[in-house]
């Protein structure tokens, strides 16, 4: 349903820079020390933003790829 552009701009989505410091900040802790029951749950919730960001780039790299386009560049900006 979405035109080139629409899907070149999906596959090139990225987790927010500070939701992916404060997962990072919580994974480290995580290793480290171990979380709250409220860090867990924020955790997980921002995991769960991740996956879909990432389901959301694979599922456009996927069209583009099968309407032709090389889509290897986007690896790199994986």
């Amino acid at each position: 349903m979405l035109d080139d552009t629409d899907l070149w701009r999906a596959a090139q989505t990225q987790l927010p820079s500070d939701v992916a410091v404060r997962l990072e900040e919580l994974h480290l802790k995580r290793q480290r020390a171990g979380l709250t029951e409220s860090e867990e749950r924020e955790a997980s919730i921002l995991a769960h933003q991740y996956e879909r960001v990432m389901l959301v780039r694979a599922q456009a790299a996927a069209l583009l790829k099968q309407r032709g386009y090389d889509v290897s560049g986007l690896l790199a900006a994986a």
